[in-house]
This record gives structure tokens, sequence and C-alpha cells, in this order.
């Protein structure tokens, strides 16, 4: 039997909202209760040891860019998408902007 690969896409990405939308239940309710531990929240000792090197933080965006290769599909979809010059610059922010949003939640 040959499964639909949008059903089954469909799926992993529901499970995966549904973990994230789990990890950001769980950090909440610990956060309001008063049970959590913030002392890795304060500025000074947030980035204390990581690389101020451009390099490094280039080469860091590149493997992130890399890690993900659902961006080279966009090339063969682009003809087939109505109205694209409207389409796809806002479903790249709704989209970038709903990941980096649950990303700082969870």
């Amino acid at each position: 039997a040959v499964v639909s690969t949008q059903s089954t896409g469909s799926v992993a990405s529901v499970i995966k909202l549904a973990t994230v939308l789990f990890l950001i239940t769980c950090g909440s309710t610990v956060a309001i209760r008063g049970q959590g531990e913030v002392s890795n929240f304060v500025w000074p000792m947030s980035f204390e040891g990581s690389s101020t090197s451009p390099t490094d933080y280039g080469l860091a965006f590149y493997y992130c860019m890399y890690s993900f290769q659902g961006w080279n599909s966009l090339n063969y979809i682009t003809e087939e998408i109505k109205n694209s010059e409207r389409t796809l610059p806002l479903g790249s922010m709704v989209g970038m902007s709903g990941v980096a949003l649950s990303d700082l939640l969870s």
C-alpha cells in the first residue's frame, strides 16, 4: 500500500507541534508555581564562554541552514503558487516568526 506523503508529513508536523506545546506548557507551569531555577537567565552569566567571533556565528548559521533542507524545495514549488510575489514573503515571515516564537517559549 502506498502511503500519502502529504498525510505522513502532516502527522509528523502535528506531533512536532504537540511536543513543543507540551514543553511550553510544562515550562510555564513550573515558572508560575515558582519552582524553576532562573539563575541561568542572569545577564552577565547568560553568554559566559560564548564566542565573539563573527566567523563562528557565520559557521553556526551555515550549519543551521543545511540542517533543514526544506528551503531547497522552494525553488520547485514557486511556479505553482498563485500570486507568489505576495504569498512567498508572507509565508516566510509567518513561518519564521512562528518557529522563533515557539523556540523562545520552549
